[in-house]
């Protein structure tokens, strides 16, 4: 959004990054902060004879804090990356390196991160963590990655006993969260997970085992009762499972202890859960739950009857929970007398030997094979099955308590004096039999039984417009305590039961209502409101208690009123403001809006000043802004006129305790301050919109920007900004609010910083837009301040704000912004500041150019300053240079500062002024052009011992390139040593290595510039720069074992291409850098190789440009290396290679081929050379030796019979060549004829 905020069209004064620099810079800085924290936490003190880290003070801590929170924000570009394809558009082979990269990137950033805090003491990494870690939560629940931090400082931190108890006390009472269906990411189950796992994997499982222990009861307790709620309880026994198993491992003896006592409870809970219809994976959850509780054998004797039918339904599931259920059973048969067992067993052993006997047909062998080992284990108690009978339940109807119960609704009829009595609970129970029963072809009788139980239901509760009923909804202990939820359905009419019978009854209907598939959709909502309906939540009616409340608007809001605590009451608050907000209360808004305003500024009125001197905000003062936000937003034109409120509102704006408490939580609400600060910031920008002419009200909405701690981001006021002010607003307008800005040069009423934010996000982004899209509207008949003056805004704007000792109190940032104004004018309009094409000699304008010169040159000299600072005052002094005749010294002054200006946080500054003012220099001064090489030589002689000033040096030339022509026969030295030293660091980035190859570039353009424009001068590149030139490019288009080299060595075979054939195509080139390179043939590295084949394809290139006799010359010298090459078959890129090299060589110089060998596609190869490489070599030499009477052209000139005689070195080539070509063709059936035939 900076990138918004410029002064210059063309170039953007903030640069976006890439995303892998971003990285970059953060795994440096962090890794730079874990060095400082280690060095600094390496002074041991010895507390209770046990030796710990230094503590860090106050200050120091509060740093590592906000460190936490900032990191955990940064980590977003670790998470943000998106795939790539090659240019062949294969992406599945690099999308899979990428997530690997990726993957790897993440975990060493947190380990990184984990490691900054794992050597602290213990009381600062206390504070550190209870300050974030609810922080931490909200963005682990955006990106769960981030929870590796957790783990690693669980895992290696000597402190992490103090984070245990910090994450459980934490996690506890946000337990519910694991049940939430919306959260996908799960940050609070992954963090339980992590806390239990560290009592098994960490070096301190002991100390964290004694920290879980008094949390054991709670968690387990907390789980199973946050299941029963929750819609899927499925996480809340998944995580029961990592406890157990995580106690399971190892001797845990304090937990083991702790867990004796729930037991029995959890193993009965288990086994009713199992019992009732589920998901397939959460009931088979239920029963490895109760075949893995984490205590021994021995104690479980007591409990053995509650494992069985566990233990009959595991054997029925999945083959992983068989496995477990024959674990289990084995464990018994082997460690438990055979009497004991079987009376255990009996209740369940006819389905326990049916469930052993099917499973020893099972497809998996293991399970197959245990189950026949346990059979024989048995004994002949497995056969007892078969002579007992099958036992038969009778189910017995309570016939008598039905009848006691029973509930008769009288049917009347027309012209009848009788009446018939239906037994209501007589037919509710024959709902019952139908909606249970099993028979699947009855869909219709259980939908007409349905209706019967939703018509009873539909008459329980009634809707009364009483307003009586309104007081006593509003006074009942459940309104104040419960749940908030809606109810989908209103009921019209009441009948009492009386009888705990029939309420169960009607209950059991509407859960057997439940389970048909065919009913689900429409029970489960009333299902619902009646649960809540019957244990007293009565909140689940909020919707027509609103409506009801909308009924009578005075009498509802003296509910509120008639007690003074009530508004600052939670629940009370919500439901006014839920009234207040409701789409249908308009007539309590325009009640509140008439009648409340008084009591809205005595509330703001009397604690403004409470809030000023205690530093607390009162939950009463956010249900008044909260209040006043919805009512104006309803009301947009009525808001504008409460001038007195929105006083009081700014009043309270400009409180620090007001614009600090953003980090801060309500004692009363549970949401953060950050939302009033909002409310307060949008209801000052509705009454702006209709008051745009009170300037200094916009002026304090900016503070916005200085709250660095806010947790949200001013969206709406931004755009309003952007959008509305920037883009719509009248150059008049901002005309008025520069002088206005500029008449509060001395107002202490504002603070600096208010000022510097208005200047910055307001007047410079709008005196931008006006002059990118509005020029030529501005001149300076509309700057003059009056009249009767010639004085201009800007006039006054310079003697009033750019001052020497004014500039030395006020900010960095506010410094930057007032010289970025003058930029903004120098570049669009400098005539505004000093008109040099006037006639008459303007004093006045002298004046205020010196007045701007003398304040950004003085920065030249002083190195204590802000280093954006003092480059954007050298971009001052660039644009008064490239549009005002300056003298010699300072332009001089103002280039050597800024060559060595090489601070990376400013480099984007001082390429802007670099790009204005090295194409002055040549026009400023006379002898400008070797003003340019006589100081980038003495810097690049003097000065550039440190790689990041070289870099900054051969940047300019090489941007600057057209300019620097002129005197390039002075640097071309300097330039070639400084790109082999950029180049030959290892630690350089790739950024940095194509630097160097650019500075090769200018010089081979330089060069191709000169023939081009025909200059004629005695002066040339010396041989020596000529030959370092092509062993440079050589040398790195052969590098492509580094990553991300290949586009650079296409440049560099692209650049040797062209300085050979266009630059300097008769200079001899060297062929030590070949040599050296396919020397390494012998190595049986493919990357080297792969490098050779890139030496020999520039090799044959070259040979295409040479005479013969230098062909001649370079086969003597390469002979060896290339024989040897030539027996290399398995690298496919160097056997193309030499295909190339062979093709453009016989060209050259011809030969006659062995009269046993034609070119045939038939050719197959099975050993050796490839048949690519045997093909074409023969398609050479048949193409070389056709028509051996008409000469071969070679450089358009026909060759001499000297000239194509072969040389000895030659021929062996080629010997060697024909003879594996043939011993591999002997090698395969193929056709031999004669070349007569050919």
């Amino acid at each position: 959004m900076l990138s918004l905020i410029r002064f210059q069209a063309t170039s953007p004064l903030i640069y976006t990054l890439s995303s892998n620099d971003c990285r970059t810079l953060l795994k440096v800085l962090v890794s730079s902060l874990r060095h400082i924290t280690w060095i600094l936490a390496d002074v041991k003190i010895s507390d209770n004879l046990v030796t710990q880290p230094k503590q860090f003070p106050p200050s120091i801590t509060i740093l590592y804090i906000k460190f936490f929170k900032y990191i955990l924000q940064c980590l977003i570009i670790f998470f943000d990356s998106t795939s790539t394809t090659n240019s062949n558009g294969n992406s599945s082979t690099i999308n899979n390196t990428n997530n690997a990269t990726r993957n790897k990137e993440e975990k060493e950033i947190m380990d990184m991160i984990a490691s900054v805090f794992i050597v602290m003491h213990k009381q600062n990494y206390r504070e550190i963590f209870e300050n974030n870690l609810l922080y931490f939560y909200q963005c682990a629940n955006k990106n769960p990655n981030i929870t590796l931090i957790m783990n690693t400082l669980l895992q290696q931190s000597p402190s992490s006993t103090i984070l245990v108890e910090l994450l459980l006390e934490f996690l506890l009472p946000r337990i519910n969260e694991i049940g939430e269906t919306n959260n996908t990411n799960n940050a609070c189950l992954k963090l339980f997970k992590l806390v239990i796992n560290s009592v098994v994997t960490t070096t301190l499982a002991n100390e964290n085992e004694k920290i879980l222990q008094p949390y054991l009861k709670q968690i387990i307790l907390r789980s199973i009762e946050c299941a029963q709620l929750t819609q899927d309880p499925y996480n809340y026994f998944i995580l029961l499972r990592a406890l157990f198993r995580s106690i399971g491992v190892g001797n845990h003896e304090l937990l083991n202890q702790e867990f004796l006592t729930l037991l029995h409870f959890l193993l009965q809970r288990l086994n009713e859960y199992q019992s009732c219809k589920h998901r397939q994976n959460l009931r088979e959850l239920f029963i490895e739950l109760c075949l893995t509780v984490p205590v021994r054998l021995s104690v479980l004797l007591p409990y053995l009857p509650l494992l069985m039918e566990p233990l009959v339904n595991a054997l029925n599931g999945s083959s992983t929970l068989i496995l477990q259920g024959l674990r289990t059973l084995e464990l018994c048969v082997d460690n438990l007398q055979p009497d004991f067992l079987y009376n255990h067993i009996l209740p369940v052993r006819s389905s326990l030997m049916i469930s052993l006997y099917r499973l020893l047909s099972h497809s998996n062998n293991d399970i197959a094979q245990n189950t026949f080992r346990i059979l024989g284990k048995l004994g002949g108690n497995n056969r007892r099955i078969l002579n007992e009978p099958q036992q038969i339940k009778y189910d017995n109807d309570d016939f008598d308590i039905e009848q006691q119960n029973e509930i008769y609704v009288q049917m009347s009829f027309e012209n009848e004096s009788k009446s018939i009595s239906i037994p209501l609970i007589k037919i509710l129970r024959t709902c019952s039999d139908q909606l249970k029963s099993n028979i699947t072809d009855q869909h219709q009788i259980k939908r007409q039984a349905w209706l019967i139980v939703r018509s009873v239901l539909s008459v329980l509760i009634t809707n009364d417009d009483d307003h009586d009923l309104v007081t006593h909804l509003l006074n009942h202990p459940s309104f104040l305590n419960g749940t908030i939820s809606q109810c989908p359905l209103i009921w019209n009419t009441n009948i009492e039961i009386k009888s705990r019978y029939g309420h169960a009854l009607l209950l059991q209907c509407l859960h057997q209502a439940a389970t048909c598939k065919t009913l689900t959709d429409d029970v489960l909502p009333i299902l619902k409101s009646t649960i809540q309906h019957y244990t007293l939540s009565s909140s689940s009616c909020r919707k027509y208690l609103i409506e009801l409340l909308i009924r009578h608007p005075q009498l509802s809001l003296d509910q509120f009123i008639n007690d003074e605590n009530r508004l600052q009451d939670l629940q009370w608050s919500r439901l006014f403001l839920d009234l207040l907000k409701s789409s249908s209360s308009s007539n309590i808004q325009t009640f509140v809006r008439t009648n409340w305003l008084d009591r809205f500024r005595q509330i703001l009125s009397d604690h403004i000043v409470f809030i000023e001197t205690t530093q607390n905000i009162p939950s009463i003062i956010c249900i008044t802004i909260r209040s006043l936000s919805i009512l104006a937003r309803t009301d947009q034109l009525w808001w504008s006129r409460q001038h007195e409120l929105v006083s009081l509102l700014l009043r309270l704006w400009r409180s620090n305790t007001f614009q600090q408490h953003s980090f801060l939580s309500s004692e009363h609400f549970d949401s953060f301050c950050t939302k009033e600060l909002n409310n307060v910031l949008n209801l000052c920008l509705i009454y702006y919109q209709y008051q745009p002419e009170r300037i200094r009200l916009l002026l304090e909405l900016t503070r916005i920007y200085s709250c660095i701690e806010k947790l949200f981001y001013p969206k709406r006021f931004f755009n309003f900004i952007q959008d509305t002010i920037i883009k719509t607003y009248s150059l008049k307008w901002k005309r008025d609010a520069l002088l206005s800005f500029i008449s509060l040069r001395n107002d202490e009423s504002y603070t600096l910083e208010c000022k510097s934010l208005f200047f910055e996000y307001i007047l410079l982004p709008s005196f931008t837009y006006e002059f990118e899209n509005n020029k030529i509207q501005i001149n300076n008949e509309l700057f003059q301040i009056n009249s009767n003056s010639d004085e201009t805004i800007i006039d006054l704007f310079i003697r009033t704000m750019i001052d020497k000792k004014y500039l030395h109190q006020i900010n960095d940032k506010y410094r930057i912004c007032l010289l970025r104004f003058l930029c903004l004018f120098l570049e669009y309009k400098p005539q505004l500041i000093c008109d040099t094409n006037s006639s008459i000699t303007n004093k006045r304008d002298n004046e205020k150019l010196r007045r701007v010169m003398e304040c950004a040159y003085e920065t030249l000299s002083m190195n204590n300053i802000d280093s954006t600072f003092k480059c954007q005052a050298h971009l001052l002094l660039c644009y008064i240079i490239s549009k005002y005749p300056i003298v010699k010294r300072i332009i001089t002054n103002v280039f050597t500062s800024l060559l060595k200006s090489y601070i990376i946080d400013a480099k984007y500054l001082v390429r802007q002024a670099t790009d204005l003012l090295i194409p002055a220099i040549p026009i400023r001064m006379d002898d400008g052009y070797d003003i340019l090489a006589e100081y980038t030589k003495k810097i690049l002689s003097d000065d550039a011992h440190g790689n990041l000033q070289l870099m900054h040096i051969m940047t300019i030339i090489v941007r600057h390139q057209t300019i620097y022509f002129h005197v390039r026969y002075i640097l071309a030295n300097l330039m070639i040593q400084s790109a082999q030293r950029i180049a030959g660091q290892q630690t350089n980035s790739m950024e940095h290595k194509k630097l160097a190859i650019d500075i090769i570039e200018v010089i081979i353009k330089w060069e191709l510039r000169k023939h081009y424009e025909q200059i004629n001068e005695q002066k040339n590149f010396n041989r020596s720069l000529i030959d370092t030139i092509f062993n440079f490019l050589i040398r790195h288009a052969c590098q492509i074992n580094l990553q991300n080299m290949l586009p650079l060595s296409q440049q560099c075979i692209r650049l040797f291409k062209i300085a050979r054939k266009f630059a300097w195509p008769n200079v001899d080139i060297k062929l030590t850098t070949f040599e050296r390179l396919i020397h390494q043939i012998e190595s049986p590295n493919i990357t080297a190789h792969n490098s050779i084949a890139i030496a020999i394809d520039l090799l044959a290139f070259l040979i295409s440009t040479f005479t013969v006799i230098q062909i001649k010359y370079t086969m003597r010298t390469l002979k060896r290396s290339l024989i040897t090459c030539v027996s290399i078959t398995n690298n496919p890129r160097l056997v193309e290679s030499m295909q190339n090299l062979f093709s453009k060589l016989i060209v050259q110089i011809p030969i006659e081929p062995p009269a046993a060998i034609i070119p045939t596609t038939a050719t197959n190869t099975q050993q050796g050379l490839s048949p690519q490489l045997v093909q074409a070599t023969l398609a050479s030499l048949a193409t070389a030796t056709t028509n051996n009477q008409q000469p071969i052209l070679t450089n358009n000139l026909p060759l001499s019979t000297h000239a194509a005689s072969k040389s000895e070195d030659i021929e062996q080539f080629y010997t060697i060549i024909t003879k594996t070509i043939i011993d591999n063709m002997n090698n395969t059936p193929t056709s031999i004829v004669n070349t007569t035939d050919r």
